[in-house]
């Protein structure tokens, strides 16, 4: 049908509805061949995810390494599908020929074999550390206070705590005054008032 109308419409001349037929048939072929690549790069990504699944099921991050391949593989086909229609090609391009040399490095060091030894050894290093601090952190989290309970508040010059009756009589209203022994009538401390005065009787010897 686009066919069609450009044929009818180019029987005017040049005109901007031909052009933009042109332009959008032109566009059809580069849109087709975008699909099929996000198409293939599904098909890739969810294969090499089955794949990785089912060899690294043993281990604890298998699924985890499944899904990063998986997800690397399509972002691989949607940057080259964007790269077919023309979108964004100042960011796809770059971002696509950095990946590639990615790639292609750790291939070459892989086939090479120079850096595996260096690298592992500085990678065994880095984790023994890290698990080192970890568990220096759990240590000091576990042997620290509970810092969540209120704490009572401290009262500087607070008196000790010891009875005192005299203070006591003198907190209860209505009590009486404290006696005091100074007074003329009140024999001092160890000493009991005798009914006959301060001095006891005189008792008669036999």
């Amino acid at each position: 049908m686009l066919f069609v109308l450009q044929l009818a419409f180019g029987v005017f001349g040049p005109n901007p509805v031909s052009d933009l037929l042109t332009g959008v048939i032109a566009f059809l072929p580069k849109l087709f061949v975008a699909l099929i690549i996000v198409v293939v790069a599904s098909a890739i990504a969810a294969a090499v995810r089955d794949l990785l699944s089912n060899s690294l099921s043993g281990l604890s991050y298998g699924r985890m390494l499944a899904n990063i391949a998986s997800i690397f593989i399509l972002g691989l086909g949607i940057i080259a599908a964007l790269n077919q229609i023309g979108i964004a090609l100042t960011v796809t391009l770059p971002v696509l020929v950095a990946i590639l040399g990615t790639i292609g490095g750790i291939l070459v060091v892989g086939v090479g074999g120079g850096l595996i030894k260096p690298m592992q050894h500085r990678w065994e290093d880095y984790l023994n550390k890290a698990e080192q601090e970890s568990r220096n952190l759990r240590d000091t989290v576990s042997s620290s206070p509970d810092t969540s309970r209120p704490q009572p508040p401290n009262q500087v010059g607070a008196p000790p705590n010891f009875y005192d009756p005299s203070a006591q009589q003198q907190a209860q209203p209505g009590s009486q005054p404290p006696y005091d022994y100074q007074q003329p009538g009140y024999p001092p401390p160890g000493q009991q008032q005798s009914p006959y005065g301060t001095n006891p009787p005189h008792r008669p010897e036999y």
